[in-house]
């Protein structure tokens, strides 16, 4: 019986991939780089190698079985896929220029993005009486800056010297400075609201008196400069009262935020009151712009009335307030940095 004769199977043509190395080789980084994309991969993790790649290793004597670029050109030339470098992924945890949330390898909850909550910047302004008290804080402050532009100008147009206009401001500022002092004795005997409502009722009725003045056309260079020297000692004497009256009127949570909203005021009316004055004057004149610095005077008297500090307890025993001077300076050159 004749045997059969075997028929030699035909060769089967290898893959496009397998005939081209350089072609094979970006395949392979390519499924390496997904690799260490997924959850679990990392800059280490290296994809299994196929089944015909690792014959072919066997094949040439290397013992490791793991993902290989085999290629046949020269090493660090423009087909040297190994020579490829490795793009850049953000760093766990951060967000991408999509906005998307990255999770960290291996899983893990997501890192979100952190938001800034805006709304703790004005926190004290949530309770009532500070912020009645804030916006007449904010209407008396921008009414002094107009003072202190207007009546520099009105010096100067009644007497054409500069000096005057130099006077009109040292006689705002020097009182203001030399009361200070009292008006922390003051701040400490007497009701504090109580302090601040005289302190703005002088400086309403010097608003007026200027105004009234302005509207005659007799300005006495020095009854202005005794005017504004008035409007700038109720000034000094009102400022400690104005800073220890806050922590009646918030929370102790809330004290720092006010201290900063306070500061955050006095700069916002010395930007505002000689641009407010500016265009008074400019379109009204002298007149109006002492009639506006009243009414917000007016407006910082309405918000006291709303205003209900908590009481502080009993005051200190009596004493005379010269003493009490004599001991706040004593205090400050005792203490060092006061």
């Amino acid at each position: 019986m004749a045997r059969p004769v075997a028929h030699r199977r035909r060769r089967q043509p290898l893959p496009h991939h397998h005939r081209h190395p350089v072609r094979r080789g970006q395949l392979q980084a390519r499924a390496g780089r997904d690799l260490a994309a997924r959850p679990g991969g990392g800059p280490g993790a290296v994809a299994p190698a196929p089944p015909r790649a690792r014959v072919k290793a066997r094949r040439a004597g290397i013992g490791s079985t793991t993902h290989r670029t085999f290629d046949r050109r020269a090493p660090g030339t423009e087909n040297d896929v190994r020579s490829e470098p490795e793009p850049s992924r953000p760093a766990a945890g951060s967000t991408p220029p999509g906005g998307a949330v990255l999770v960290p390898p291996g899983g893990g909850v997501p890192t979100p993005p952190r938001r800034v909550h805006w709304a703790g910047a004005v926190a004290a302004l949530g309770c009532r009486p500070f912020r009645a008290f804030w916006v007449g804080a904010v209407c008396a402050s921008t009414a002094t800056w107009m003072l202190n532009l207007t009546v520099p100008l009105l010096l100067y147009q009644a007497t054409g010297r500069a000096l005057w206009a130099g006077l009109g401001a040292f006689a705002q500022f020097v009182p203001a400075m030399l009361g200070s002092p009292v008006g922390g004795v003051l701040a400490d005997r007497l009701p504090r609201r109580g302090v601040l409502a005289a302190t703005q009722l002088v400086a309403l009725v010097v608003a007026v008196v200027l105004a009234l003045v302005s509207r005659a056309g007799t300005t006495a260079p020095l009854a202005l400069l005794a005017l504004v020297a008035a409007a700038g000692a109720a000034n000094g004497v009102q400022t400690p009262a104005w800073q220890s009256l806050i922590p009646q009127l918030v929370p102790a949570r809330h004290l720092l935020n006010a201290i900063a909203l306070n500061a955050m005021q006095a700069n916002l009316a010395r930007a505002l009151g000689p641009v407010l004055a500016t265009a008074v004057l400019v379109r009204f004149g002298a007149t109006a712009a002492f009639l506006v610095a009243a009414g917000a005077n007016v407006l910082m008297l309405l918000a006291l009335v709303l205003v209900r500090p908590r009481p502080t307890g009993a005051r200190a025993p009596g004493e005379s307030m010269l003493a009490r001077l004599r001991a706040g300076i004593r205090h400050t050159r005792r203490v060092p940095g006061c």
